[in-house]
Parts: structure tokens; C-alpha cells; sequence
């Protein structure tokens, strides 16, 4: 039953960061779209990757809960070799979700344990 109550609350904490940062992708994603993106493309790319690391993030909240602190590197090895990321969370809106996520640590202490998987030294991998 505790299990259950955590994946809602963590479910609902996911839902009101998005609520939070609409208006702030939307204000990205109109100064980011240009020529190659319309304004939409750029905003559903953004929200995709966001619920994408906020999904993971909860899955991971809920590893370390019922195990210990010591499965959540595994686990994020596991999700990046997968590189499913890739497609979910493209280079060109990882920055812009990066500074997002940064924005949530001013009304928010939960931590975001899935940003580590989209941190910029990732462009620069061989």
C-alpha cells in the first residue's frame, strides 16, 4: 500500500513540475524555433524529454526506497546504454531542459536524479 501511495505522489509531483514549467517552455521553445523548428515541434520536444526524465526520475525514487542509494548508478547506466534517451531527450533541447530543471530547484527540494542522464559533457562523448 506504501508503494502504492509513493508512485501516486511521485506521479502527482511529475505532473505539477510540468504544470510549473509550461509557461517556461513555452517561452523557450518560442525563442529557440526558427526557420528548421516551428514553435510547436521545439514545445513537444521539450515536454517529451521532460516527462521522459520525470518518469525515469520516479522509477529511480522508487528503486532506492525499496533497495538502498547504491542501485541508483546501475540504474542510470542501464537507461543510458539503452540510448533510448537519445530519441527521447534530443541534443538540441537538452540544454534548454537542463536550465528548466535548474528553475525547479527554486520552488522544489526534490531532487532530479535523471537530469545526470542528459549533462551537457554528454555532447562531447567519442
Amino acid at each position: 500500500m506504501e508503494t502504492e501511495y509513493e508512485q501516486r505522489n511521485c506521479r502527482n509531483y511529475s505532473l505539477n513540475a510540468v504544470n510549473f514549467l509550461i509557461s517556461r517552455v513555452a517561452r523557450k521553445a518560442s525563442l529557440a524555433s526558427g526557420d528548421e523548428h516551428t514553435f510547436s515541434e521545439v514545445y513537444n520536444e521539450m515536454m517529451h524529454c521532460l516527462m521522459n526524465l520525470f518518469h525515469i526520475n520516479c522509477f529511480i525514487i522508487k528503486s532506492t526506497t525499496a533497495c538502498d542509494s547504491g542501485v541508483k548508478q546501475p540504474i542510470l547506466e542501464i537507461i543510458e546504454k539503452g540510448g533510448r534517451l537519445d530519441d527521447q531527450c534530443p541534443n538540441s533541447s537538452r540544454i534548454d531542459v537542463l536550465e528548466l530543471l535548474d528553475a525547479m530547484k527554486l520552488v522544489s527540494p526534490e531532487e532530479i536524479h535523471s537530469k545526470e542522464l542528459i549533462r551537457v559533457n554528454s555532447f562531447f562523448k567519442g
